[in-house]
């Protein structure tokens, strides 16, 4: 048994989005309303390695403000994974 701990920066960059309001469809990062393509931040994991599988858990929090036009919106990610090592 291993643990992993494991902190740093991350770069984030939006490909597409779309969103409705009032029946109407639009692009989220296309408008000067809407969402910046590009995120910085940072992360923060830790893992356990159990022979040849590894679980882990992190959480990600953006450092910009993410929304052209609001302020203090900031990217947050909480995750779980689970993984085989060949």
């Amino acid at each position: 048994m291993k643990l992993n701990l494991s902190a740093g920066p991350f770069i984030a960059f939006g490909l597409g989005g779309k969103a409705k309001e009032d029946g109407e469809s639009y692009d989220v990062f296309g408008s000067d309303e809407g969402f910046k393509r590009f995120d910085f931040g940072l992360g923060l994991k830790v893992g356990l390695d159990i022979n040849k599988i590894n679980v882990h858990m992190g959480y990600d929090f953006g450092l910009i403000n993410v929304h052209n036009t609001m302020n203090d919106i900031h990217t947050r990610n909480f995750y779980i994974g689970l993984a085989y090592n060949f």
